[in-house]
């Protein structure tokens, strides 16, 4: 029987499983970088206790109809703007790990880090609709992560492999 040389195979297999751990690495880069993103949104909901007090004192009726120049609280722009500064290390870290996936190989990776870019689409979409009262699109989401050039969408129908 003829002996096969499997090494080839070996050092394929190898160097797969060092681009996955790669991106393992670069997705935890994402997350700790959306960490602080997160934690300044997260403050949208706080209320200070005057202002617990003033909505519990105030009768409930409904809400008015949107005007095209949404009324802001005035804790909103403030937050906004410290939420800024927290989305540069996001952008980064996000073409980080788009510069480690191949091209023509998103979906063999995808489910690496499909939670990471749904919660930093996230940020982007609450980030705009305070601003806006209204929610961005695609190209939009996509244009402010910075990822408008990044390999990380397939445009069109994509061949799976």
């Amino acid at each position: 029987m003829a002996q096969v040389d499997f090494s080839y195979l070996h050092s394929q297999l190898q160097a797969d499983a060092d681009l996955r751990e790669r991106v393992r690495d670069a997705v935890r880069e994402v997350e700790q970088a959306q960490r602080s993103s997160l934690a300044v949104l997260s403050r949208v909901h706080s209320h200070t206790q005057d202002q617990r007090a003033s909505l519990r004192s105030t009768p409930r009726v409904p809400a008015p109809a949107p005007t095209n120049s949404p009324p802001l609280a005035p804790a909103v722009p403030a937050l906004l703007a410290s939420l800024d500064p927290t989305l540069a290390p996001v952008r980064t870290a996000l073409a980080h790990l788009a510069s480690l996936v191949p091209p023509q190989q998103f979906y063999r990776y995808n489910d690496s880090f499909t939670r990471v870019l749904q919660q930093a689409s996230y940020i982007v979409v609450l980030r705009t609709f305070l601003e806006t009262l209204d929610v961005p699109t695609k190209p939009q989401v996509a244009q402010q992560l910075g990822s408008a050039s990044l390999p990380l969408a397939v445009p069109g129908p994509a061949a799976h492999p």
